[in-house]
């Protein structure tokens, strides 16, 4: 009969906000799905490209819970899965959003080359940039740096965005706005 072959449902969410807050829509998404088909219990076949691959991930370990410190993995939304596929997921971060967040470049799967000012205000790109423990930046001669690209100390030692020493107390703001989305990036990878 009609409707009796594969379904399947596309989440879609602003790629440029917080992670948390994607992964949190697409719990309330999987979630009125099960409503819809009438089984509570429902469970999908889920693939996440790209950044999604991250949102997912995420979601499987916390559902749309709130990272905290020292909170335990609860696999809250692996209840919802039958299988994962992740595809090209920057699972380590990703170095081109330092670039993006610094000089604007092509982001997103349009490729739309947006200004750094513009890019800079976007949560999940701070999101993307490669956790502590990953060694992204080398010296001029091609050594590892060990640096930490969520620390906003790394940010003034660089002089990177609003921490630029041409940069004056009007942008106390945009380096408030940084250092929060910085937190907040080491508080999803963490997570």
């Amino acid at each position: 009969g009609v409707g009796q072959g594969p379904r399947y449902a596309v989440y879609t969410y602003d790629w440029r906000r917080d992670m948390v807050e994607s992964a949190r829509g697409l719990a309330l998404r999987l979630e009125g799905l099960a409503r819809e088909m009438g089984d509570p219990g429902a469970r999908f076949h889920l693939v996440g490209h790209s950044m999604g691959g991250l949102v997912l991930r995420y979601f499987l370990r916390h559902g749309g819970a709130e990272p905290a410190a020292d909170a335990p993995v609860t696999w809250a939304g692996a209840r919802r899965a039958v299988s994962v596929v992740l595809t090209a997921t920057p699972n380590s971060g990703s170095i081109p959003a330092l670039g993006a967040i610094l000089t604007g470049e092509r982001v997103g799967l349009s490729y739309t080359t947006l200004a750094a000012s513009v890019v800079s205000r976007m949560p999940s790109v701070y999101q993307l940039l490669p956790p502590a423990g990953t060694t992204p930046l080398v010296d001029p001669r091609g050594k590892p740096l060990d640096l930490d690209l969520h620390d906003p100390a790394t940010w003034r030692r660089f002089g990177w965005g609003p921490f630029a020493p041409a940069s004056d107390d009007g942008l106390a703001a945009e380096r408030a706005f940084v250092v929060a989305a910085l937190e907040r990036a080491r508080a999803f990878h963490a997570a």
